[in-house]
């Protein structure tokens, strides 16, 4: 065999061969892409029944999310009427507080306005009340000094209706005497006046009139309302008597005398009765 025929044997081997070996590696390329294409085939089978199911499930999802799209428009559109009518409410409530604050504010100006009158009246009651307290006072001054003066006007008219008695009794004895000095003078001339003046001179004096202001029956102590501004001296006897009753109640001792009062001790011999405040005093005619 020629050189040629060799290298055309050997090409042909060598293309065979590469054939061959061509051949094996498409086969197992075949094969490999068959596997893979198996294995994606069925990865595929499954993603697109878990897309099947995901869409199943998403669009399951969706009609719910429509529903409660649906649902959540409603309840927006009645929130959204609910809203209009709290604003419309709001507005209202916004209008009435307004209003109220106004009345409040008026309410305040008129409380005090009140509370300033209040005041004025209260200063006023006060005012009214310190003068009707005066006028109580000054009532029951009057009350107490109209009494005392009706009793110093009875004390009066009984001194006064005594003094009177006095005058008669002192006119009475007055007139005795000058007829008694007369005759002693018509008769035994000078020496009628000199026993006159003897006479005069044995004459006891004034009459004394008071009351009784304090007595202690159980000491025997009395203060009489006359002392020695009344001519009464230490020593004298004064009769007790009670001229509304028509009762001689007793005797007293003068004791001790100041100006216008005087300490005496009763008698009690001579006083059947107890002597009480305000009771008459005079002295005894000798």
């Amino acid at each position: 065999m020629s050189t040629l025929g060799k290298i055309f044997a050997f090409i042909v081997l060598v293309c065979s061969v590469a054939f061959a070996m061509t051949a094996w590696v498409m086969k197992e390329t075949s094969e490999n892409w068959k596997g893979k294409h198996d294995k994606l085939q069925t990865k595929y089978n499954e993603e697109t029944t878990k897309l099947k199911a995901a869409c199943k499930k998403a669009e399951s999802e969706r009609d719910d999310a429509v529903t409660k799209r649906e649902a959540a428009e409603a309840e927006t559109k009645r929130f959204k009427g609910l809203n209009d009518a709290q604003a419309l409410e709001i507005k209202d409530q916004g209008d009435r507080y307004i209003a109220l604050k106004k009345e409040k504010d008026q309410l305040e100006i008129n409380l005090n306005a009140i509370k300033t009158e209040i005041r004025v009246q209260t200063q006023r009651n006060d005012k009214l009340t310190a003068e009707n307290k005066q006028l109580l006072q000054d009532k029951e001054d009057a009350v107490k000094a109209q009494k005392t003066a009706e009793d110093n006007l009875a004390k009066a008219e009984d001194d006064n209706t005594r003094l009177r008695n006095m005058l008669k009794l002192t006119s009475g004895q007055l007139s005795a005497a000058e007829e008694k000095i007369k005759a002693y003078v018509l008769v035994f001339g000078n020496d009628g006046v000199r026993q006159v003046r003897a006479i005069i001179k044995q004459v006891p004096p004034d009459m004394v009139n008071g009351r009784v202001q304090n007595a202690d029956n159980h000491s025997g102590i009395v203060e009489v309302s006359v002392g020695k501004d009344d001519g009464l001296t230490q020593g004298q006897t004064l009769e007790v008597f009670r001229p509304d009753a028509g009762v001689f109640v007793g005797r007293l001792n003068v004791e001790k005398v100041y100006d216008e009062r005087a300490i005496c001790r009763i008698n009690r011999q001579m006083t059947p009765n107890p002597i009480r405040s305000g009771d008459h005093v005079a002295t005894r005619i000798k």
